[in-house]
């Protein structure tokens, strides 16, 4: 009988409390916190009081709350969520912003705990453009790429053509603010190039150098690939010349110029923090760089030899690309050997 009254008291604590916070009575309030204050971090099925609060969007409200000791992270049961959550819902970037100077957590999960999800079932686009920004700087590259990809997922579900709109909008420009930038590192790389090359004539200066590779990774990274005509007869010695077009032009037979990421970190770091930006870009940029530097016969007035320079870029171009690209980057009469015997060493 005595758990049962205790259990009608918590029940007419909670909708006196309920009610009070609803029509934003401060007094009932605080005259039922200092009744039984050990109730002011009561886990509702909506939260805490602090998320009632946060819902009417009364600041001297939330306030009282915060002042009072309330926790301010309390999840909300079943999303694990917290007053952020709600925040993003109904208000706007100012009480989201508020509460978070107060000091409440944000998640970066892509999931309910996300407080952009509750701000995409709200209809907020406003509020998802601030969070993800906020997120965006917290996060890594690939779990930025993630979020993102789980907001259009997310809005999708309930057709939130707001929410789309906006991430649409936002691809949209980070597709031309990618190639603004690609536009203006073109300078960056071709002094990277002729700095990572300089280092490599230096390197192989007892060897006499016929071809270069160039390969960028999926975190673009840079590596030069280098052949020489030393190396090349010491491996037909070595194998015989039934392979020999395998071992004149496939990398994995050269040796690879361990120091060139350093020639390329500024623009391996400026090309991580872009969301839109592909790999394909960038070996566009080094078949444009290359080919206007041999079309200006640099590497010949320079080391008074002819090099020729290529792509590692089997994973992400057919053999008729790589083909083009070579041709892009060296003139036609030195290609011919490279293009005709390529289904040898591709």
């Amino acid at each position: 009988m005595q758990k049962k009254e205790m259990k009608m008291e918590r029940v007419q604590y909670i909708k006196e409390m309920r009610d009070a916070i609803k029509q934003g009575n401060i007094e009932v309030v605080n005259r039922l916190i200092k009744l039984d204050n050990d109730k002011i971090n009561l886990v509702l099925p909506t939260g805490s009081w602090l998320n009632l609060a946060v819902l009417t969007q009364n600041k001297d409200l939330i306030d009282y709350f915060l002042k009072a000791g309330i926790d301010k992270d309390i999840k909300i049961p079943g999303t694990n969520g917290n007053a952020l959550n709600d925040a993003a819902a109904v208000a706007d970037t100012e009480l989201i912003e508020y509460l978070l100077s107060c000091g409440i957590k944000i998640s970066h999960a892509c999931d309910e705990s996300n407080p952009i999800y509750d701000a995409i079932s709200g209809n907020k686009p406003d509020n998802v453009a601030y969070l993800l920004e906020l997120e965006k700087a917290k996060v890594t590259e690939d779990e930025y790429k993630k979020l993102c990809a789980w907001i259009i997922n997310e809005a999708d579900l309930v057709r939130n053509e707001s929410i789309l709109k906006l991430m649409a909008a936002k691809k949209e420009n980070n597709i031309q603010n990618s190639g603004s930038m690609i536009s203006n590192i073109e300078k960056e790389m071709k002094a990277a190039i002729i700095n990572a090359v300089e280092a490599v004539i230096k390197y192989y200066a007892k060897e006499n150098i016929y071809i270069i590779s160039i390969e960028v990774d999926s975190n673009f990274v840079f590596y030069f690939y280098v052949n020489t005509e030393e190396h090349y007869k010491k491996n037909i010695e070595r194998y015989g010349e039934n392979d020999k077009w395998l071992y004149r032009f496939c990398e994995n037979e050269w040796y690879i110029y361990e120091e060139t990421p350093k020639y390329f970190d500024n623009i391996t770091q400026k090309l991580k923090k872009q969301e839109e930006i592909q790999v394909e870009y960038i070996y566009e940029l080094i078949a444009k760089v290359i080919g206007s530097l041999q079309k200006e016969n640099y590497f010949e007035n320079k080391y008074k030899k002819h090099i020729l320079v290529a792509i590692n870029a089997y994973d992400t171009y057919n053999k008729d690309e790589i083909i083009q690209c070579f041709l892009e980057m060296n003139s036609e009469k030195d290609t011919a050997d490279y293009i005709q015997n390529i289904d040898d060493f591709i």
